[in-house]
């Protein structure tokens, strides 16, 4: 990194740092234990999660510094560079199945366990998102404040595998990944399919190839979220030979990356071997990784899952409040660590958009009935009249008592969350409840009856993995809450959870409490659900719009910072949802597993090539 790149992103990535690892991040995680069995077991890639109420006592009280936290847990998972052992297969857990492994195309947490094994990016973040470190690229240079150079490390190479049989990876390659991640393959009606295309899209001047290894990137205006969404687990080089020959990634995967895929299994696993020809060595001068194969097991319930680690399958596991306790009695050698979530959970009522004939905000499902291509249609249901009253939206609001949902769901293994951005990332989030947010449900009742006495009925649906999850505790806890509100009567709706993403990305819905997509950088919270050309939510508010994309462009750290938090207020207090709580996630580490660490950005399975097993 040259001397001019560290002046240039130095409160950048300060800015970084503090948002993953102080206060509720790192600091908030805590070494619970570590023990010496010689049992295996395996590791999750899981990404919801909690804790009791007395796992988080002993967190809070573990968690002395974000120092000596991060020495501890390095000793519970690292050994000298003197003892890597090569061999073996590293088994892991994932508890969602993938729909697809186009990293382009997907937004499940999954499937970046496979884009980040096949695949590399050009730059990434170290497991606790406080350094840089380089991938494909060295770490860039900036000229100017609208530039980013990236020279491609020599003799970098794509697995030797057809269509691509090793050849070298070029700067073409970079310029037409980050092209069909920003839905330029294709015809403008496919745009919805491409889940990251906000990261680039209408942000760009160009992509410049001067030479083979150089790419150069020109943004429109400063753009502050830059390095991070070119770091990013989805923002993967592809060859465009792979997607030619297949059509597009959805079932395939060739790369430069340190694992080839062998086989994936839909609904029951993937396994990928060793790259013998892996451009990056390890520390005893060979190529790694250390491991000969890595399998992703699909075990999505939750008992079962904790069965299988304690059984010896996975040599790492994630799990929440339901299952801590009969893991620690399972599996008393295992090192074990708590950490806060990076996701949050929260109560949403419907996505809204601007008819283009009536000039009025309208629901978004009453816009699904309409015939193709008449934006105008005016038969909008009642949920969408229902919701375009802002009291009504307050008193569902105010009918939630989110203390209440984490002392029973979670038993108390939770944090309150007071906004859009997760307590993790506590540089950017709100301490405090927004007033009108509050929890009140007298006077939840006396917004109903100022607005008319309206019958709030509808289904309230969500994403269920198994009868009896927190999910499903959180939605019977919620339908009672706003069920002692008077005219409000919820039809439960638990759904599969592939089928809830399907209708939750169409906007079909009535209400629903979901676990949204979060990551260190604000602009992943604010633009893809509340920003003008959002993916995940709609909410129609131009000035809302506006404030997201003036923090966008803002470079100053503390300047940024009091911004996201402005607009953060803005939003809650426009009422679209309820903002509930973060979960603990309890991570369970075999003994045997070695140099290895869940990264805390959970999407992120790129530490698994310098995993290694002591067996």
């Amino acid at each position: 990194m040259s001397e001019y790149w560290k002046r240039r992103t130095l409160s950048r990535r300060n800015v970084l740092r503090g948002a993953a690892v102080g206060g509720a991040g790192l600091a908030g995680a805590a070494l619970i234990g570590c023990g010496g069995s010689d049992d295996t077991s395996s590791s999750s890639s899981s990404s919801s999660g909690s804790s009791s109420s007395s796992s988080s006592s002993a967190a809070t009280s573990a968690a002395t510094s974000a120092a000596a936290v991060q020495q501890a847990a390095s000793a519970a998972t690292q050994a000298s560079t003197a003892s890597v052992k090569r061999g073996g297969k590293l088994t892991m857990h994932a508890n969602h199945e993938m729909r697809s492994i186009d990293p382009h195309f997907d937004t499940f947490p999954a499937a970046t366990w496979v884009a980040n094994s096949v695949y590399n990016r050009l730059v990434k973040y170290s497991w606790d998102l406080k350094e840089l470190q380089s991938d494909l690229s060295e770490l860039p240079e900036q000229p100017d404040g609208y530039s980013y150079v990236f020279k491609i490390k020599p003799g970098t190479k794509f697995q030797n595998v057809a269509p691509v049989n090793g050849r070298e990876v070029t700067s073409e390659d970079v310029k037409y990944s980050i092209e069909r991640q920003m839905g330029q393959e294709g015809s403008q009606e496919d745009l919805g399919k491409w889940g990251h295309r906000y990261y680039f899209n209408e942000k760009l001047a160009s992509i410049e190839t001067p030479d083979d290894h150089t790419i150069v990137f020109k943004t429109l205006k400063p753009y502050a979220a830059f390095m991070y969404y070119i770091s990013n687990p989805w923002t993967v080089v592809v060859p465009r030979e792979a997607v030619e020959a297949a059509g597009d990634l959805t079932s395939t995967a060739v790369g430069s990356g340190p694992f080839i895929l062998d086989q994936w299994t839909k609904g029951v696993s993937w396994n990928a071997k060793a790259n013998p020809d892996y451009f990056e060595k390890g520390v005893d001068g060979k190529p790694l990784p250390y491991v000969d194969e890595v399998e992703m097991l699909l075990v999505q319930e939750a008992n079962t899952a904790a069965t299988q680690f304690i059984n010896g399958d996975f040599s790492a596991y994630a799990t929440d409040a339901n299952y801590v306790e009969r893991v620690r009695e399972g599996r008393g050698d295992a090192t074990e660590i708590a950490v806060p979530s990076q996701f949050g959970r929260q109560m949403r009522m419907p996505p809204t958009y601007l008819d283009k004939v009536t000039g009025k905000i309208m629901d978004y499902k009453s816009y699904a009935t309409a015939p193709e291509g008449y934006e105008g249609w005016q038969s909008y249901w009642e949920a969408g009249q229902l919701f375009d009253d802002i009291r009504i939206r307050q008193a569902m609001v105010q009918g939630v008592d989110k203390q209440q949902i984490i002392d029973l769901a979670l038993s108390g293994g939770g944090i309150p969350m007071y906004s859009v951005i997760p307590q993790q990332y506590d540089t950017w989030a709100l301490t405090e409840e927004v007033p009108g947010a509050e929890f009140d449900a007298a006077n939840a009742a006396k917004l109903l009856q100022a607005a008319g006495s309206p019958a709030v009925e509808g289904p309230f649906m969500w994403a269920s993995s198994s009868a009896g999850s927190v999910a499903d505790q959180v939605g019977e806890i919620i339908n009672q809450q706003l069920g002692s509100l008077p005219g409000v009567n919820l039809t439960l709706e638990p759904r599969e959870t592939a089928n809830y993403y399907d209708v939750t990305y169409k906007y079909r819905y009535f209400m629903s409490h979901h676990v949204p997509l979060a990551a260190a950088e604000p602009s992943e919270n604010l633009q893809s659900y509340f920003g003008r050309n959002s993916t995940y939510y709609k909410i129609y508010n131009p000035d809302i719009w506006d404030k997201i994309d003036a923090q966008d462009a803002e470079v100053d750290g503390p300047t940024r910072q009091q911004m996201v938090k402005d607009v953060q207020k803005d939003i809650t207090g426009f009422f679209p949802m309820k903002f509930v709580y973060t979960p603990y996630i309890y991570q369970f580490y075999d003994p045997k597993l070695k140099n290895y660490r869940m990264s805390l950005d959970r999407y992120d399975g790129s530490q698994i090539v310098e995993a290694w097993l002591d067996s």
